[in-house]
């Protein structure tokens, strides 16, 4: 809770957000609305914030747990998922990557087997690419001198050590 009022701190134009949900968390219940669960409500916050703070930058949105949905109801979680998605996702269509295959906004994942690995890894390295490529990357523009700079500063109290700059 406490990151949810400083996370805009450490939002930057010039990132790429991957963010996480549970797919288990949008398995059907009886009685249910979708609308007032946290699952829902989480994703729309990060993809809000984001949008808002970094308008700019990706977003890749990645379905964790997917070997624990029954492959009976998987086209359903994954419909209703991409439902959702797809409601909130209005104003951020340019910055959010898609997972190509299934045409699906967010990539379910398997870390149990792997499976929908293969497509994440390429889809952050195709895009990576493209921003790091001159002139439209936009992870190719020049840093201001005062990130340079901060960022030196930094490595220089790392090396000094917690003892000597608290």
């Amino acid at each position: 809770q406490e990151y949810h009022w400083e996370h805009h701190i450490f939002v930057s134009n010039r990132g790429i957000y991957v963010v996480c949900f549970d797919l288990t968390k949008w398995l059907p219940c009886e009685n249910e609305k979708l609308t007032d669960e946290p699952p829902l409500e989480a994703l729309a916050f990060w993809l809000s914030s984001i949008h808002v703070h970094a308008p700019d930058s990706k977003i890749v949105i990645v379905g964790t747990h997917a070997d624990s949905i029954p492959p009976d109801i998987e086209k359903e979680v994954y419909s209703r998922v991409d439902k959702e998605v797809m409601r909130m996702i209005v104003n951020i269509n340019e910055q959010l990557w898609i997972m190509d295959e299934e045409g699906l906004p967010f990539f379910p994942i398997d870390n149990a087997t792997q499976r929908g690995v293969a497509a994440l890894r390429q889809k952050l390295s195709e895009g990576t690419q493209k921003a790091l490529t001159p002139p439209e990357g936009f992870l190719s523009q020049p840093l201001p001198i005062a990130w340079l700079k901060f960022f030196q500063e930094m490595q220089r109290l790392r090396d000094l050590g917690p003892a000597k700059y608290w």
